[in-house]
Order: C-alpha cells, then structure tokens, then sequence
C-alpha cells in the first residue's frame, strides 16, 4: 500500500504585525511584541463529498501560548479569520521563550492551564459536515519560540485519504458487481491534536471509547459511485484514528477482522473503535441476483495487522474484484 506525506499549511513568522484579521472571539490585545505570522497554503486536487472548495481553507485558529509550562491566557485567543491568511500574537516580552500551539477549524478551544495537559486538549465533532463549511481540522506547534528572531510553524491537517480504484480482474468471468454506495464507518469524533499513541513517533490521536465513534464518515457522491463503476478513482477522508498494530500475527488480508481483533486483544468491544471501508454493490451470478453484498475493509499501514489511520497521508488502495462466489463472509 503506498503512503505518501500530503501537502503541509506553513505559517511564516514575519517582521510587521497583520492588522486586517483583529481578532472576534477574544478581548484586545494585551501590551507586549507583536509577531505577524503569514499562513502560506497548499492546495492539493483530490475531493470528496465532505471536502471544502480549498483543501488548505482556515476559518478560524486558537493559538495558545505557554511559557514556563503555563498558560498565558491574556496572550491566548481564538480568531476568525475572514478574509487573508495573516494573523499576528503578542508576547509579553522579546526576552523570553514561549512554546505555541496551533488548531484551527474547531471553534473556540481553550488551551489547557498547564502545558503537561496539552496531550489530552482536543475537540470532538458533531458529523464531517462541518469540513465543507469551516475546512478540516488542522493543527503544529512550535517550542522555545524567540519573538526576537523570525521563525517558521507547520501546520498540519488531521485527516488523511484513501484514494480507491476497482480492479475489473479478468479472472472473474462469473460474478458481475455493480457498485452503489460507499463510506467511511467508525470514524473518530474526537480529535486529539498534541496526544501520543504507544509505537508511533510524534504526535497521534486515538479515539478511546465508543462515545468517541462516529457511525458514518466520509461517504461517496453519486458520481464518485459512477466513476467507481467506470474504473475511476475515488476519495474519501478520515480523521486520524490511530488504534495501532492489534493483529502482529496476521499474515492474511481475510484475517484481518473483528473477530481477530477480539481474540488477539480480550476486548470484545475493540474492534467497534477501528475505522473501516464499507463498499455496498448489487451483484449476479450465473445461479443467483444479490441486490446489497457488502464488503467491508478495516484500515491501517498494511493489510493485515496494523489499525492505524494517521494525518496527513495518502494511501492507495486497490479493490481486486477476483471472486467467482458470493458467500456469507
């Protein structure tokens, strides 16, 4: 499965403060330096039926500012950002260090008091709807800043995608499979930007129980069901659900499964707080008509053993349509 690293928003610290975008939702600036920070976007092609017209859109931002591992809440805010991409932060003075984080696209957050509860600070989401409206959720940080020297922040978007391509695989001369409608299921309602997952580097976010599961995800329109069906590639978006590597000893793709997961965990519940692909198709046989046959694909880095769904990433997956049974796995 090849993965590949989406394009990143960069923030880049200049010298004169923005004086467009003031700031809606917080109180006035406090005294101090002002930084002006230029947001520098990318815009990469794909879409689907949650995406917003410009993958990069930011209509808000919470900036939280610590120093000394504690909140400064004069100096943290929220902020519309109506027009431009430019906002500017104020420091109480030039002479010290600061650690920044950013999250954007979430409506007000408030940064928590002491930096050590930063892993746990997220957001949680009513459906993906609201990415067409506001953007997707995105967020960096950027530790030991200096308001004396210019500085650079990536900011990253928290989902990733799954471009999807059915394979019309000669092999199969007996089954016919039309595709109708197709979704992301067990996504994440919850967001944790700056939390740490066991086995993976750098920050990562897991959904920890079922209240924190979406049903239904992204889905596809229904010309992304027509291109499907013509032998196109479509995309869905997921919001990062990092379960990790529950099935080390799976070597199959079949094996991959709730079932697996339950038995290799102890947890008879786990399986419900993985995302998953859910392709429904009608199909015919030379015997037999099936108007709804469902397949379902658990995600992750690889096939078999890893859970996984990380930000920022690309993966291609490919349907091979191989199978001359319908049957009632």
């Amino acid at each position: 499965m090849r993965r590949s690293v989406l394009f990143a928003a960069v923030f880049l610290l200049a010298g004169a403060s923005c004086g467009k975008d003031s700031p809606k939702e917080a109180p006035a600036a406090p005294a101090g330096v002002s930084v002006g920070f230029d947001l520098k976007l990318s815009d990469p092609p794909a879409r689907s039926s949650f995406c917003p017209e410009t993958l990069d859109k930011i209509t808000d931002i919470n900036v939280w500012v610590y120093q000394e591992g504690v909140l400064l809440p004069d100096y943290s805010f929220c902020r519309t950002l109506s027009s431009g991409n430019q906002i500017s932060i104020v420091f109480p003075s030039d002479s010290a260090v600061y650690d920044l984080y950013f999250f954007a696209n979430v409506g007000t957050i408030a940064g928590p008091a002491l930096e050590s509860g930063i892993p746990s600070a997220g957001a949680s989401l009513d459906d993906y709807s609201s990415f067409t409206a506001k953007g997707f959720p995105m967020a960096g940080s950027l530790s030991g800043f200096s308001p004396s020297g210019n500085g650079s922040a990536v900011l990253t978007r928290l989902v990733g995608r799954y471009d999807i391509h059915a394979f019309d695989n000669p092999s199969n001369d007996k089954v016919s499979y039309t595709f109708t409608e197709g979704r992301m299921k067990s996504c994440a309602r919850v967001i944790r930007p700056f939390g740490h997952v066991d086995g993976l580097d750098g920050f990562a976010s897991r959904v920890q129980d079922g209240s924190e599961v979406l049903e239904n995800g992204d889905l596809l329109s229904a010309s992304d069901i027509a291109a499907l069906n013509s032998g196109g590639t479509v995309t869905l978006y997921y919001l990062e659900n990092c379960q990790g590597r529950l099935l080390p000893d799976n070597v199959t793709q079949y094996g991959k499964s709730a079932e697996a997961v339950a038995e290799a965990t102890g947890e008879a519940s786990r399986a419900a707080l993985c995302s998953y692909l859910e392709l429904t198709c009608s199909a015919s046989t030379p015997t037999a008509e099936y108007s709804s046959v469902k397949y379902r694909a658990y995600l992750g880095s690889d096939a078999t053993s890893d859970f996984s769904v990380v930000r920022n990433t690309v993966h291609s997956l490919t349907l091979d349509m191989a199978s001359n049974l319908i049957n009632a796995n």
